[in-house]
């Protein structure tokens, strides 16, 4: 049937090309979502990497100050086994127990130090992670939007193809009547010894018609359920 092969020529490009459209604003929109990704997850690394290494130093100090008071200042060994090694004539008690008490000081600030330390991570790792949560939200609405935009179009493009395939099918039947006069005697294909109307390359016609509308039907299905070959 004339005109029908170029309708569903300029379906088929119409969806193609918003496919392919789809396809290239999809792949944009995941690798904006990838990179946010890398550079969320590279941050909070660096977040609890500073934790991490402050916490180090604080205890490393600690055991520093810790070290020097048995060993120098109460001339003990280490804990856990303490023995006094020192000469007990040269032992300053009340120099030592100044010492001792400096020491548990340095525990209780260093304790308050950590105490803080974790208290600013988990804050900055939740500011990280709710920001992180907004920004992906944000970015999946816009894909979403994106989706929604293309199957309004896809169904534009549905609708506008059966209107013009409405328009050829009157053209064609008013051209068929103009030629073979009055066809409705004969408009029951199955009646038999219909014999008056349609002759068969007409009724061939018709039955093209209709085949041809199922197929972009089931075209268009295709493309609305599995979606673009070029999207899989």
């Amino acid at each position: 049937m004339d005109g029908l092969q170029e309708l569903e020529d300029t379906l088929k490009r119409d969806l193609g090309d918003s496919v392919n459209s789809l396809r290239l604003e999809i792949i944009a929109k995941c690798s904006d979502i990838d990179v946010d990704e890398s550079e969320f997850s590279n941050r909070l690394t660096r977040v609890y990497d500073s934790a991490q290494e402050q916490s180090v130093s604080l205890m490393k100090g600690l055991t520093r100050a810790r070290k020097e008071l048995f060993s120098k200042d109460l001339a003990c060994t280490l804990p856990p086994r303490i023995d006094f090694i020192g000469d007990p004539v040269r032992l300053d008690l009340g120099q030592a127990e100044k010492k001792m008490r400096l020491f548990v000081d340095h525990v209780g600030t260093v304790r308050e130090e950590l105490l803080a330390l974790e208290t600013n991570t988990q804050s900055n790792a939740l500011q990280l992670i709710d920001r992180f949560e907004d920004n992906y939200s944000a970015m999946m609405t816009s894909l979403t939007e994106l989706l929604q935009e293309f199957f309004q179009k896809a169904m534009n493009f549905a609708n506008k193809f059966y209107e013009s395939l409405k328009e050829l099918a009157v053209t064609t039947i008013t051209a068929h009547l103009e030629e073979h006069g009055d066809m409705s005697p004969s408009f029951d294909l199955m009646a038999d010894g219909a014999d008056e109307g349609l002759d068969a390359p007409a009724v061939d016609s018709y039955l093209l018609l209709l085949s041809n509308v199922d197929a972009m039907m089931e075209v268009f299905h295709v493309y609305l359920v599995y979606g673009h070959p070029y999207l899989t």
